[in-house]
């Protein structure tokens, strides 16, 4: 799923990585709650890695999606999804396997990883471009 944004503006803390990667995660956010997700979780760390929002599918019966949000402002270094590897992937599996050991009333959900990618204007005070990639394999 694609979505143009209306050239949202955002204050905020755009001065380094993680105050960019912030705006993007807060952006994919309300993103799916439009979409109809329930936001369980934002930024679950664990040994084996971290997921950017844990979200449940409301119009899917028991469906758990986890996401990794990757933003850019140029395709200098490639697209964002390109960020998210098979290292990547491993790691993000792991830590789903740790959320779900410690939340159990999830086990028999459906699990799905998405990709949100989020494009900004040069200068990070705007975003052009959410672009969601449901269902990520290698």
């Amino acid at each position: 799923m694609e979505k143009n944004n209306e050239k949202k503006s955002w204050k905020g803390n755009t001065g380094n990585k993680r105050g960019k990667g912030n705006l993007g995660e807060q952006y994919a956010k309300e993103y799916l709650i439009d979409a109809g997700y329930n936001i369980i979780k934002k930024n679950y760390r664990c040994r084996h890695g971290e997921i950017d929002l844990i979200a449940e599918q409301l119009n899917r019966e028991k469906a758990l999606v986890f996401v990794e949000v990757k933003s850019r402002a140029t395709e200098k270094y490639g697209i964002p999804c390109q960020a998210v590897d098979t290292h990547k992937i491993r790691k993000i599996e792991g830590a789903v396997k740790n959320f779900i050991q410690n939340n159990k009333q999830y086990k028999d959900y459906e699990i799905r990883i998405d990709v949100i990618e989020i494009y900004y204007n040069r200068s990070f005070t705007q975003i052009k471009k959410l672009h969601h990639i449901e269902n990520v394999t290698l």
